[in-house]
């Protein structure tokens, strides 16, 4: 079995004869498999109206992956079956499919387990927090008198900025880092890779 993080994507690999499991876990900077599940501080992946997890993954066989999500002592799971065809596929989580008492909004440990039967090769190329785009309207026009109507208004462009996450997975001096950016916000969390 082989595992491995590089170019910000997760990948891992069972030969023939061979399976097993994956684990890619974000707790903290323990050095150390054991789970640390308050070791992201009761971070809050609602912020900003996060609502789900959107991931992008790729699969030569039919596998399963366990997502779950600590909360303190609480663990909150849910599982996704991918197809095996070949193809990235996007799949977005919503924090409500999980099953289980954690606390969205209180995130101490996150943890994707992937189960590896003969002969499968997984690539996980994208994990974010997800939620629908804020919108602000534009300010309405306030109609300013004139010495002649002329008719018909023009027209506004409406131009929406959205916001940007992005969700990378990297090595640096031989530490793993676990990098996001969501809506202008910057938070770095060192994680253990096993």
């Amino acid at each position: 079995l082989s595992s491995g993080v590089a170019g910000g994507d997760f990948s891992c690999a069972a030969p023939n004869g061979a399976s097993g499991t994956s684990l890619l876990q974000w707790d903290g900077t323990d050095g150390s498999i054991t789970l640390q599940n308050t070791g992201l501080n009761g971070f809050d992946l609602t912020q900003q109206n996060g609502q789900s997890f959107r991931t992008l993954i790729e699969s030569d066989q039919p596998t399963t992956i366990d997502f779950r999500v600590y909360s303190g002592s609480s663990m909150c799971t849910r599982t996704v079956s991918v197809p095996g065809d070949d193809t990235t596929n996007e799949y977005i989580l919503q924090f409500s499919s999980f099953t289980g008492g954690c606390s969205f909004t209180n995130v101490g440990a996150i943890e994707i387990f992937v189960n590896m039967g003969s002969n499968v090769d997984v690539l996980v190329e994208f994990f974010a927090t997800y939620g629908p785009v804020p919108t602000t309207p534009s300010p309405s026009r306030t109609p300013t008198p004139t010495p002649s109507q002329t008719g018909t208004p023009t027209p506004r462009n409406c131009v929406c900025q959205c916001p940007v996450f992005t969700c990378e997975v990297f090595r640096v001096d031989d530490e793993y880092v676990f990098y996001s950016t969501f809506y202008d916000y910057f938070f770095n969390f060192f994680f253990d890779f096993y």
